[in-house]
């Protein structure tokens, strides 16, 4: 079963991590492009925790 409550708190942690890294200088590129691959690595571990966590379950039917 998906934890996602779990799943949501872990996220929303690593969103705010994000968003007071970028908060120090939002006028520097560096750190907004290093901001953006933090994001981007959050949303992955999110969706292979969402994945692990279904594996072996039926798909929904829409």
């Amino acid at each position: 079963m998906v934890d996602y409550k779990k799943m949501y708190a872990t996220l929303v942690g690593r969103v705010d991590d994000v968003l007071q890294y970028m908060e120090l200088d939002f006028q520097d590129p560096y750190r907004m492009k290093t901001a953006a691959g933090f994001l981007h690595k959050a949303l992955l571990e999110a969706e292979d925790a969402y994945l692990a966590a279904t594996e072996g379950e039926e798909p929904e039917e829409e």
